[in-house]
């Protein structure tokens, strides 16, 4: 469940483009860092950040916090965007 909730949303910077574009992971980690408690249906928290783009890429850490309010795990992931011509 945890890793379908970090992979669910779009990275960051695809929110920035002015139209479609293709895009593609390159890397992607996950670090679990508490434990996971708490009912699947309940109520979890994500939040997702740019940490550098440029000429394309784009570095972004996500986090996920469970319903007891732990976090849970960190997401690192490295993106390709092909807008460019």
């Amino acid at each position: 469940l945890v890793l379908a909730l970090l992979d669910a949303w779009p990275a960051p910077i695809l929110s920035l483009l002015s139209g479609h574009a293709p895009a593609s992971t390159v890397t992607w980690m996950v670090d679990f860092v508490g434990p996971i408690v708490g009912p699947a249906d309940g109520r979890w928290a994500f939040y997702g950040d740019t940490v550098v783009a440029g000429d394309g890429y784009a570095s972004i850490e996500g986090r996920i916090w469970g319903p007891e309010g732990g976090l849970v795990a960190v997401s690192r992931q490295l993106v390709a965007e092909f807008s460019r011509g």
